[in-house]
């Protein structure tokens, strides 16, 4: 989905005629009367259903997270970003993410795509049993220099994230690799 900041300063400016005066504890109140002012730009919403649902959590001093369904587990996987640093350095960092607990770890690349396929076959290596590795591109890459990149590491297991500026680019790098 696309969407931009001035997109939501916009969709808040019409729709705070709307909302002034409203119960922000009645949310399915809120999202109605949203949805028959601005037709879509659920992300210029979601902040305003986001802050509702805050709202009625403290008016009820009950967290968010119960109002929304309950807890199905004791947190969620945390990951630290692999710094660009000396193979060395890299170790001793991951280790001490390591000592506080992570086992997720994100490799940036997405600027040059030869740069990157050294810093994830650098990287990735340096996992332990149980650890994950992404490689986030950003949108940095074209569609042929993902391919590039993917065929060069694919001895290696992680995952790419957002290699493509667009789903579509995305969905045709998904056809040529794993």
């Amino acid at each position: 989905m696309v969407a931009h900041s001035q997109g939501v300063a916009a969709t808040a400016k019409l729709l705070a005629p709307v909302l002034i005066g409203q119960d922000p504890r009645q949310i399915d109140a809120i999202d109605y009367a949203m949805d028959h002012a601005v037709q879509g730009h659920r992300y210029a919403k979601s902040p305003i259903i986001a802050a509702c649902y805050d709202i009625l959590g403290k008016a009820l001093e009950v967290p968010v997270w119960m109002l929304i369904g309950g807890k199905l587990t004791d947190g969620a996987p945390m990951y630290r970003v692999a710094p660009q640093e000396s193979v060395e350095e890299t170790k001793a960092e991951l280790n001490q993410h390591r000592a506080a607990g992570y086992r997720q770890f994100q490799v940036k690349v997405g600027a040059d795509w030869e740069v990157d396929i050294d810093r994830i076959r650098s990287t990735v290596p340096l996992l332990q049993k149980g650890e994950k590795a992404t490689a986030d591109a950003n949108q940095g890459w074209r569609v042929d220099s993902v391919i590039r990149v993917a065929n060069a590491t694919k001895d290696l297991d992680y995952i790419l994230e957002q290699p493509c500026h667009t789903y579509e680019e995305c969905q045709q790098v998904r056809r040529h690799v794993s």
